[in-house]
């Protein structure tokens, strides 16, 4: 295609905000152009695309691939993307130590790459690091934290009782509000 050959006409910012607006074919174009231009810094979107098939054919392995390049260059987006697909063995095997080593890198990102961080230690025996990590997203709000933390608790015990009733109490409470939302409906 004689178009591919010339300089892209479309800005790197561009073709983030045709994803952000959901106009994905022609962000997909633009992005595939100028990566194959040399521009290293869509990666995460291009996953995103391939994986969902979003303006091209859903493409698992291509997807992962550029969620690994972007993961490498340090987009915690791209490293939280890469974590999920390893854990569920999209695109490729299934390696879950490969999975935590990228959700550990990616757990400032959001509360859902820190929860699976923590899942990821729970699973290597490493209680004490699983329980401060929930700690740290119950208290911020994170329901399946508190959850899980909880339910820790009520298996190992724990060595500070207030925290254990405090978490107990933060748990209720927020039943008792999905409860009143789902009458709601």
């Amino acid at each position: 295609n004689d178009a591919q050959r010339l300089p892209p006409t479309v800005s790197h910012n561009e073709v983030l905000r045709l994803f952000q607006q959901q106009r994905y074919e022609q962000a997909f174009a633009a992005a595939l152009h100028r990566f194959e231009w040399g521009d290293e810094g869509l990666h995460t979107p291009l996953g995103h695309m391939f994986r969902k098939g979003l303006g091209t054919q859903r493409d698992l392995s291509r997807a992962r691939q550029h969620f690994e390049l972007a993961a490498e260059r340090g987009d915690a987006n791209g490293q939280y993307q890469l974590a999920e697909m390893l854990r569920l063995g999209e695109g490729g095997g299934l390696d879950k130590k490969a999975a935590c080593r990228w959700y550990r890198q990616a757990q400032h990102l959001n509360d859902d790459a820190g929860y699976q961080a923590a899942m990821c230690a729970l699973d290597a025996n490493r209680l004490s690091t699983a329980k401060r990590q929930l700690h740290k997203l119950a208290t911020a709000g994170h329901a399946p934290a508190s959850h899980r933390l909880v339910s820790l608790f009520r298996q190992y015990g724990s060595d500070d009782n207030q925290m254990s009733a405090a978490y107990e109490q933060a748990l209720n409470a927020w039943m008792r509000k999905q409860y009143k939302q789902a009458q709601l409906l």
